[in-house]
């Protein structure tokens, strides 16, 4: 099942790389404020409300039905063919190359912002 933090990762993926907060309400729905909601459609798919389908390929790499692909690039980075790439910091935090970091800040809510320095 995916987490909360995989489905606000994929949001800004989708999202070409904007900010955004994702709230879950029970473990088969989220609402992110960038105007995506998202739903379980299984245990390893996840429906966007673009329509957009993502599950994983063979090999694990998130795979979306809008044709945006994944893999991994020799420095450990998780690149998207929209030009977006993510790595995980710690459990609960993921940051993107463009400076976004997503965090865990409830069990339920996700923030996805450029933190200050």
């Amino acid at each position: 099942m995916m987490t909360i933090i995989e489905i606000a990762v994929y949001a800004v993926v989708l999202s070409g790389g904007s900010t955004l907060s994702c709230m879950g309400f029970d473990h088969e729905r989220v609402n992110c404020t960038n105007g995506l909601s998202a739903e379980m459609v299984s245990q390893a798919i996840v429906r966007f409300s673009d329509g957009t389908l993502v599950d994983r390929d063979q090999n694990g790499f998130p795979r979306f039905s809008n044709g945006i692909t994944s893999w991994f690039a020799s420095a450990g980075w998780l690149t998207f063919s929209n030009g977006l790439e993510v790595r995980r910091i710690t459990p609960d935090t993921f940051r993107f190359n463009q400076g976004i970091e997503c965090h865990v800040d409830m069990p339920n809510l996700v923030r996805c912002s450029r933190p200050q320095r």
